[in-house]
């Protein structure tokens, strides 16, 4: 299985991490398992070929 890399500059990040770490966490949070579902829906794709 091929191997892919993502990088993401998410612009205005360090001002919210700096005025509310919590609400940077959550945002951080929701994209982690945004593209988590993205992933596993390639890989099921991938798989049934």
């Amino acid at each position: 299985m091929k191997q892919w890399s993502l990088f993401i500059d998410i612009e205005g990040f360090s001002e919210i991490y700096q005025a509310e770490k919590a609400k940077a966490c959550k945002l951080l949070s929701g994209l982690m398992l945004d593209l988590y579902n993205i992933g596993t829906r390639i890989y099921l794709v991938i798989k049934k070929q």
